[in-house]
């Protein structure tokens, strides 16, 4: 397990124009073993958020569990599937945060690899679907590339 604290600095943009400038203090405990199921791994997150932004009124506080469950293609090899969910809840509405509840999720399918000693890559295809109130959902589709550290 491990725990950790900070500052997000987050500029956002509109059609490659920037709009406001998002600030987010975060808490975070994330579970590298929650443990075996059919042959693969799970991991899991779960960070808090409290969101502000500049010129409007309010803090946003934001709940992100996330799930990961990785499987080894072979016993022998290192390179895997990944499938991954994160919800986005909304604990609250203010200016900017007008959906409480479910706003969105995020489902990750990738080939998870070592590129180093201390460093493995995801490689695959993320969608986020973001759920609308009153409108018509959105639906992103990503070509998704991260690159983990592990000391």
């Amino acid at each position: 397990m491990s725990v950790w604290a900070g500052y997000d600095h987050d500029p956002l943009y509109s059609g490659n124009h920037f709009t406001v400038m998002e600030h987010r203090l975060v808490e975070h405990v994330a579970w590298s073993n929650l443990g075996k199921v059919r042959g693969g791994q799970l991991s899991g997150r779960l960070r808090l958020e409290q969101r502000w932004r500049d010129g409007q009124t309010g803090t946003g506080w934001r709940l992100r569990p996330s799930l990961r469950y990785t499987i080894l293609f072979t016993s022998r090899s290192k390179v895997g599937l990944t499938l991954s969910e994160e919800p986005f809840l909304d604990l609250n509405t203010t200016s900017f945060q007008s959906v409480h509840g479910l706003e969105r999720l995020r489902s990750l399918v990738a080939i998870t690899t070592p590129i180093g000693r201390h460093l493995s890559a995801d490689i695959g295809f993320m969608n986020q679907h973001g759920f609308v109130p009153h409108g018509k959902d959105t639906s992103d589709n990503i070509a998704y590339f991260s690159v983990s550290v592990k000391l």
